[in-house]
């Protein structure tokens, strides 16, 4: 068995709808819907919303350059959509004029929207920023150029000669020596072998057996 608490809660809960009715919405109309959905408990019901004439009504891809008009309620007991929009449709507005929504749904499609169109714009923003066009620099400006350059210029100069200056602490390093520093032995081998005198012909005697 429920509590008194939880009949409480539940006699608190209220069901928030959003009625679109496309074409023209007159006074008559208004009070006429509102009577025959007085049978959910109206809580609330909000003045009409009209939007400008629209070329492609979102919520009605078959019409073209018509105005929507935005009613929300909010009523002690549910309904289905489909029962909403017949008590609409009983007041003389064509079934195909009339969109029926949850309202808390419909807020964040509606909020999902206008973030996406924040960030478009944004990028939108940022892309153009880089690509506008400054425009010539002024002789200010290009005389400032010129002292940076300048200036520059004469630091770099500057620091190249008072760098020929320093010396490594502990003096220079000497040159590395490599093997083509060592001594060389240059002479042939076969310059070192002593080779006997060269021989006259009168000098040669020929023994003949006897």
């Amino acid at each position: 068995m429920k509590s008194f608490k939880e009949y409480l809660m539940e006699d608190a809960r209220e069901f928030s709808y959003r009625i679109k009715i496309a074409g023209e919405l007159d006074a008559k109309c208004q009070a006429d819907i509102k009577q025959r959905l007085d049978k959910y408990d109206v809580v609330s019901m909000s003045t009409a919303k009209k939007t400008p004439i629209l070329a492609t009504p979102s919520d009605f891809p078959g019409l073209k350059n018509t105005e929507i008009n935005i009613i929300d309620f909010t009523f002690k007991y549910p309904a289905s959509l489909d029962e909403i929009q017949q008590q609409v449709h009983l007041c003389g507005v064509p079934t195909a004029n009339i969109v029926v929504v949850d309202k808390k749904w419909d807020d964040s499609i509606e909020k999902d929207a206008e973030g996406q169109l924040d960030t478009e714009k944004t990028s939108e923003k940022d892309s153009l920023l880089m690509t506008t066009d400054l425009g010539a620099p002024s002789a200010e400006q290009k005389e400032l150029g010129k002292r940076y350059a300048t200036r520059d210029a004469a630091m770099a100069a500057e620091a190249a000669k008072d760098g020929a200056k320093f010396e490594v602490a502990g003096g220079k390093t000497p040159k590395a020596k490599t093997t083509n520093d060592l001594p060389q032995d240059n002479t042939s081998p076969f310059s070192r072998v002593s080779r006997p005198a060269k021989m006259r012909a009168g000098d040669m005697t020929i023994n003949v057996g006897k």
